[in-house]
């Protein structure tokens, strides 16, 4: 199954489990071989391969041990600086506020006022 934006989270994850045996079982691993080397319990790896919900350093541990770590890399890849960012930017100036006009008080009183 191919992987796309309109694919739900249940699909991705069960799809993300069947790769995961799948590369496990080229490796002629079986499931405890694969949880013992990762320092997982059998049970999560069941879950995971299963398309339950699993953790993300589960999912690293899996990776490394299957020698596909690198995969992550492929997922969020590394940013390039961009030749913009290396110009030397001036400080923008502020902008000036008009200064308020400031009325002289005057001597009016209420009347009532001696």
């Amino acid at each position: 199954m191919k992987i796309t934006y309109y694919s739900s989270t249940t699909e991705i994850l069960t799809e993300f489990g069947n790769r995961v045996k799948t590369l496990r079982l080229s490796e002629n691993m079986t499931q405890k071989e694969l949880a013992e080397r990762a320092g997982l319990s059998v049970r999560t790896l069941v879950n995971m391969e299963s398309g339950k919900e699993t953790s993300f350093s589960t999912v690293i541990a899996v990776l490394q041990v299957l020698n596909r770590v690198e995969s992550i890399d492929l997922l969020i890849p590394e940013q390039e600086t961009r030749p913009n960012a290396y110009l030397v930017r001036e400080k923008a100036p502020e902008r000036a506020r008009k200064k308020k006009e400031t009325k002289p008080k005057t001597g009016w009183k209420w009347g009532d006022e001696s």
